[in-house]
């Protein structure tokens, strides 16, 4: 995993020089007509492989100008929104007229290009074409500073400028703009950012205020501040709280599934990062899902500043959320294989199936959070209950997987009909 980015450079380098030595290519700007073909990393037989796409809705490839995809370089920010620069793509066009990347910027701006188109292609099937703005706004090379100084080798989504953020890849394993499970991740933030997030308006606020992006980002890029995330931790609601952290858990959990519903990858984050691999790749087993109670003493405990440094509480809590999330990703993904033996579909149907379940499951979960009473705590488990009544074709062995999974406190979470 840690040559990808070597690999990446040889595979790039090694048709240029081919190219250039035989004197078959040209610099000169070509009509792209109905259809423009690049060569970019694409995910084949589990490894990232150079292979020829065709990009459809491209008016301009100098500037990778089209409706998927608005690309900001040295981004920046203006009271209307983010700013930046149009890109100068560097590229060549092969005797096949193949568009080749000269450079990693421009390798790493055609496959967001490809991946966005695709992912747009992915929202009409299921309906969502009003879900989001395209094209989407995508932030290359953005630069700021966290607590330790210059960070780099980070995605994120901002509600705030709904827009996608790349900040450079300095790894040598493969980079996360050409990783179509990070880029997929990503955009299933801005579908829950305006399906769950925004209708949701100020019952939870400080959902608002979370861009999945670190603290500093924004005002070190010159960028309004969002709003203060700082908690009263003596007149925390500890409800609140807790719900606020279940729903971003929801977010990032559902991101991952969807990242690997649109690539097919289950282990697209270790594929970057390596690091994160035991964390978030997806196949993982696990032997159960955390009860609502676990969940809400983590959350107390934080508050109470006893499991922390206080002015370390929101990024704890953060990290909670992502915890309870892979617990929820993995559940979906590993029923999967049930799923299959069950209906005797592949698994590209079967990722179909998830993906329109999710979205569904996002759309009943803003109406469970509307329609919360006071004193009334969703769990882990009744989102995963909301997951399969989703489902239309459920079997009892569906059933028995995901109650098995489920504390006993939390109540069942499904059940088939009984047959008469």
């Amino acid at each position: 995993m840690t040559k990808y980015r070597n690999q990446l450079v040889f595979m790039l380098l090694l048709p240029l020089v081919v190219l250039i030595a035989s004197a078959c290519s040209t610099e000169k700007d070509k009509d792209p007509g109905d259809g423009v073909r690049v060569k970019i990393p694409f995910l084949q037989s589990g490894s990232y492989v150079l292979k020829v796409v065709e990009l459809l809705t491209l008016t301009d490839i100098q500037t990778l100008k089209g409706s998927a995809a608005q690309f900001l370089m040295e981004p920046g920010a203006e009271k209307s929104g983010l700013r930046g620069r149009a890109p100068h793509l560097r590229y060549i066009f092969s005797k096949d007229n193949v568009v080749i990347a000269k450079d990693d910027i421009s390798l790493q701006l055609l496959t967001l290009y490809y991946h966005l188109e695709n992912l747009q292609k992915l929202d009409q099937s299921m309906g969502l074409e009003k879900a989001v703005k395209w094209p989407r706004k995508v932030a290359i090379d953005i630069q700021y500073r966290g607590t330790d100084g210059v960070q780099n080798n980070n995605a994120f989504y901002s509600g705030q400028y709904d827009a996608l953020l790349f900040a450079p890849f300095k790894r040598t394993d493969l980079p996360l703009a050409v990783n179509a499970g990070v880029i997929g991740h990503e955009h299933f933030h801005a579908l829950y950012q305006k399906l769950l997030i925004e209708p949701l308006g100020d019952k939870y606020p400080k959902l608002k205020a979370n861009s999945h992006a670190p603290k500093g980002l924004f005002q070190s890029m010159g960028l309004e501040n969002e709003e203060d995330e700082k908690i009263d931790i003596k007149n925390a609601d500890l409800r609140n709280e807790y719900h606020t952290v279940l729903l971003r858990a929801v977010n990032e959990g559902f991101a991952d599934v969807w990242g690997w519903v649109y690539s097919g990858d289950s282990t697209f984050v270790g594929r970057s990062l390596p690091q994160k691999r035991f964390e978030r790749d997806l196949d993982h087993q696990i032997l159960g899902v955390s009860s609502q109670a676990h969940w809400a003493g983590a959350v107390e405990e934080i508050l109470m500043g006893i499991a922390v440094d206080p002015k370390y509480i929101q990024a704890s809590l953060e990290q909670i959320s992502y915890y309870m999330g892979t617990e929820i990703a993995r559940t979906v993904k590993n029923s999967v294989n049930v799923i299959m033996t069950k209906e005797n579909i592949t698994e590209a149907d079967a990722r179909k199936k998830v993906g329109a379940q999710l979205i569904q499951t996002v759309v009943a979960l803003k109406k469970s959070i509307e329609e919360l009473k006071e004193d009334e705590w969703l769990s882990s488990s009744q989102v995963l209950k909301l997951y399969l009544d989703q489902s239309i074709s459920k079997s009892q062995a569906e059933c028995d997987y995901f109650q098995k999974l489920a504390p006993k406190q939390d109540g069942v979470i499904c059940q088939t009909p009984e047959k008469p």
